[in-house]
């Protein structure tokens, strides 16, 4: 048997090897790169990388850290406080509508409540105390089913009758359908 005989360092054999380690490395890349995509594509899918609860800390709806957590079950109907809806729609200009819808009936088995005093110096939170906005999220089983947002009023805005004791009332409500539309 004879041994072939290739010059030494050759560059046709050189640069062939070199293409070729410079091919597989390539191959190897675009491998994990389609596995990177699909195996993200098929989490999405399946919703695991989704979590409501946390996408929903501070978001659109409110700032929920710290918030006081309700734990109890029941069932509720939200209804937007009438006055308020005649109100901005007696406003001048072009007619506008409230956000959300009037009306919704729910289960639920949490809710987060949060006092919206953000921005404020600590003498004022302490002085208007109970007169903030309140932001409310309804869960069921760890799934969002409703967002509410209350304002305080003093007196019904329509008639100017004073409300006695002056009281939060629903301004806003969000469905769930909504609500996951806006923090996707």
């Amino acid at each position: 048997m004879r041994k072939s005989v290739r010059p030494r360092g050759s560059s046709v054999t050189l640069a062939a090897q070199l293409l070729r380690e410079a091919i597989m490395r390539t191959t190897q890349r675009a491998i994990a790169i389609v596995t990177g995509v699909l195996l993200t594509l098929i989490t999405l899918g399946n919703g695991y990388c989704f979590d409501e609860k946390n996408a929903l800390r501070n978001s659109y709806f409110g700032n929920f850290n710290g918030a006081k957590i309700a734990k109890k079950v029941g069932k509720v109907t939200l209804r937007r406080w009438e006055p308020y809806v005649q109100h901005v729609r007696s406003l001048p200009g072009p007619y506008v509508e409230p956000e959300g819808i009037s009306k919704i009936t729910i289960d639920y088995d949490e809710i987060w409540i949060r006092e919206n005093d953000e921005g404020f110096p600590p003498h004022m939170k302490k002085r208007l105390r109970g007169q903030f906005d309140i932001n409310k999220l309804y869960w069921k089983q760890n799934q969002i089913q409703a967002s509410t947002l209350e304002k305080y009023f003093l007196g019904n805005p329509v008639t100017g009758a004073t409300l006695n004791p002056p009281a939060h009332k629903v301004v806003v409500i969000y469905g769930r359908d909504a609500i996951i539309n806006k923090i996707k």
